[in-house]
Parts: C-alpha cells; structure tokens; sequence
C-alpha cells in the first residue's frame, strides 16, 4: 500500500525535476556562451562615455610629463584626468604652441580649452588611454563646471 503511493508520487515528480534539471543545464551552457566584457573594454567604454558627456567645453588642461611617449598633456573629464593629443588646424598651431610653452613653462598650472572629442581613443606607451580633443579656442575664459 505504502509503496504505490510512493510510486504514484515519485512519476508526477519525475517530469518536473527532469524539466528543471534540463532548465540548469541550459542556463549554464548559455551563461558560459557569452562573453563578459574585459576590464579595459570596460574602461574604454567609461572614458569614451566621459568625453562624449563633456560636450565642447572649455577643458581643464595641464602639462603632467611623463618618462614614457606618453603625451605630456591631460584634460580633466568628470574630475579624472586622461591622456590628451590636440587635433589642430594649420592656423591653430602657433597658438597651440604658446598654451603648450606656457603650461610647460608655468608648473602646476592648468589652461582652458573650448573644442570637442573624436570619438576614438588611442593607447600610449604605458597602455594609457589617450583622448582626441579638437580645439575651438585654446584661450577660453569661462571655468569649466565640476561636472567635467
């Protein structure tokens, strides 16, 4: 008596657990098929959010030299610094030069610059990531808001 029951139970329960066993199984397989994002993608996708979020300025610049082939300049986005290459045209580049003498030759001193990010990034020597900023005034006067 006691054992058909047991038998009656243990064939309805058969069908569920097989169903939920088969329902793991298949979760882990596909868990396992995707790919998680790297550290540095993930960082490249933070510093490229960063830059686009930051609009056209003005920038926070500074001269921060490093031993490496590092640019030796950095921009400040959303309080990080980053890595920074002017994209300049023919006529920006004598006054490019005289922001570049001065934050070299002023320490710790830092420059305003309008203009906007490419939207790609390079990395530099020590695997920095390196942001483009394409300058429209490389003597802005308005102060850049904490958010960038």
């Amino acid at each position: 008596m006691f054992s058909s029951r047991l038998l009656k139970f243990s064939r309805r329960a058969r069908y569920p657990i097989g169903a939920v066993a088969a329902l793991a199984v298949s979760a882990c397989a596909s868990s396992d098929a995707r790919k998680k994002p790297s550290v540095v993608d993930s960082y490249s996708q933070v510093v490229r959010d960063r830059a686009a979020a930051a609009a056209d300025g003005p920038h926070r610049v500074r001269h921060n030299p490093t031993p490496c082939a590092c640019p030796p300049f950095e921009v400040q986005l959303q309080g990080a610094w980053h890595r920074v290459v002017f994209l300049v045209a023919d006529d920006q580049l004598a006054d490019l030069a005289t922001t570049q003498e001065r934050l070299e030759r002023e320490q710790g001193s830092e420059a305003l610059i309008a203009g906007s990010f490419d939207d790609t990034l390079t990395v530099c020597a020590n695997g920095a990531l390196v942001v483009s900023l394409q300058p429209t005034d490389l003597d802005a006067q308005t102060p850049p808001t904490d958010d960038e």
